[in-house]
């Protein structure tokens, strides 16, 4: 950017002995790098064997409380929103090795951290931000295209996600930049050029998730809050699966569990689900333009056992479990409710989309009330709750 002044002081240059004689070819030469870039210390050190048989080679990538923003203005923009913060801590090693008839390695391992991260257009809340993310590379080997992760950890990440009148989400061009309708599609990668990326913990914690719906006649929003993953076994490669476990509650007292297997190829999960203290008269937004009545309370408790995909996409559902509390519908335009339930619970349930069928082992019920009435034309009120759809 123009204007911009950079400052690099303390500089430290290490010029080592280097020789091609046979006594010396396995002795590592010692080159070194340093220096304060604008306030940050930065160091290259490393040690080669430039006249070895293996060539072997190693350079130390140590970074401190680099400035982001003040690097990242250099490139180019592909979106509206900016890195408004960010410091970056590295202790990466990045290693070459080539022995006589074989393929050279480069090997990239060692720690990084991402400290107090915020990207968002200017002068509105942060569309993403966390306070740190640190990673643990094994080891990352570039021509063998495998990478392998100890451990991520996320901590208090926060993020703003919209859906807009036409069905799109904000966020993915505000941060990538809006896709032009005439790209070609990126061509699918051949056998053995694809990366294989393996992590094997990964850990979010506080995290959370304000979400706004615009596509809807009225907007909803919701914040999702106490965010907890843990996730292990994460892996590209075909059939190989991770198990997870997650939990978060929001806004409205909601509470949400989570916890199963899944594989990214091919993308399936099974596992336990439950959900609780949902409020049904929150989410109308998402049922009124197709309902003629309207929740005035009731809270629904929900555990399920869950398998997806199956049925071209559909999620199976077993053991399954619902309970209802304090529900009260109105007819639209009506001033007394229709409908009032105490208490209502489902067991023993299944929903199969194969076989398109609906089964539970026991529904009971505590003082409901129903107001059933037979309209002029012979049909029955209820049957007519359901706004139908144009001819």
């Amino acid at each position: 950017p123009a204007a911009t002044k950079h400052v690099v002081s303390d500089l430290s240059v290490g010029v080592p002995f280097v020789s091609n004689l046979p006594v010396d070819q396995d002795v590592f030469t010692e080159p070194y790098l340093g220096a304060k870039v604008n306030g940050s210390p930065f160091e290259l050190k490393g040690k080669t064997k430039p006249f070895s048989g293996t060539r072997e080679t190693t350079l130390d990538l140590d970074f401190e409380d680099v400035d982001l923003p003040f690097y990242v203005a250099y490139l180019p923009r592909k979106g509206s929103a900016t890195l408004s913060s960010g410091r970056l801590d590295t202790k990466l090693v990045l290693s070459f090795r080539q022995e006589s008839g074989k393929a050279p390695a480069v090997v990239l391992s060692g720690t990084a951290s991402l400290r107090d991260l915020s990207a968002g257009d200017r002068g509105e809340a942060p569309l993403v931000a966390w306070k740190r993310l640190d990673a643990v590379l094994s080891s990352a080997d570039l021509f063998r295209r495998d990478v392998r992760i100890a451990r991520l950890t996320l901590e208090e990440p926060e993020m703003r996600v919209s859906r807009d009148r036409a069905g799109g989400f904000p966020i993915l061009d505000k941060l990538l930049g809006k896709a032009s309708s005439a790209a070609a599609p990126a061509p699918e990668a051949k056998p053995g050029e694809a990366f294989t990326v393996e992590v094997a913990a990964l850990g979010v914690r506080k995290g959370r998730v304000h979400w706004r719906d615009e596509r809807l006649r009225r907007p909803f929003e919701a914040t999702l809050g106490e965010l907890s993953v843990d996730a292990a076994g994460l892996s590209t490669a075909a059939g190989k699966a991770a198990t997870l476990k997650a939990s978060a509650s929001s806004d409205a007292g909601e509470g949400l569990q989570v916890a199963g297997t899944f594989t990214l190829d091919p993308r399936a999960s099974e596992g336990t689900l439950a959900l609780t203290g949902v409020p049904l008269k929150r989410y109308a937004p998402y049922y009124e333009e197709d309902l003629l009545f309207a929740f005035g309370s009731g809270t629904l408790d929900l555990s399920t056992r869950y398998r997806w995909p199956v049925a071209g996409g559909a999620t199976a559902l077993d053991d399954l479990a619902v309970s209802l509390k304090d529900v009260r519908a109105r007819k639209d335009g009506e001033e007394e409710d229709f409908l009032r339930v105490p208490s209502a619970s489902l067991r023993g349930g299944a929903l199969d989309p194969e076989k398109r069928e609906l089964r539970a082992a026991t529904l009971t019920t505590s003082g409901p009330f129903v107001s059933v009435v037979r309209v002029k034309d012979g049909g029955i009120d209820l049957a007519r709750l359901v706004r139908e759809g144009p001819a």
